[in-house]
């Protein structure tokens, strides 16, 4: 679980940076902040259980680290030993949420870039 929170903080600060690179100003940050953090925690399953959502929810929440962070959580839920199979969903869980990490600091760095050149 302290490797899974671990990935989710990386996770966070990726899509923070990536944040901070599109916005223009401190208002415009704590906007885009607020309402992406409440809808991918909706979306992704922490205000709601995922077996409440809808089944098109459900599918568009796959995309989100969050939907992958809750479901290592509940992977590890309540069960004292770790199948091959249940490591499996959570390494692949864990990759999920590495790359989605990965895509926000490069699409960050880019707009970064774009930013920078245009300023010359």
């Amino acid at each position: 679980m302290a490797g899974n929170s671990f990935l989710m903080v990386l996770t966070s600060l990726a899509m923070a940076f990536l944040i901070g690179a599109v916005a223009e100003s401190e208002n415009v940050i704590n906007i885009i902040v607020n309402v992406t953090a409440l809808a991918v925690s909706f979306l992704g399953g922490v205000f709601t259980p995922t077996s409440v959502l809808d089944k098109g929810i459900l599918k568009f929440s796959r995309i989100l680290p969050v939907y992958w962070y809750e479901e290592v959580n509940n992977l590890l839920a309540g069960f004292r030993e770790i199948t091959p199979e249940r490591q499996s969903e959570i390494w692949k869980s864990f990759g999920i949420q590495c790359l989605f990490a990965a895509a926000c600091i490069s699409i960050g760095m880019a707009v970064l870039k774009i930013k920078e050149q245009k300023e010359d």
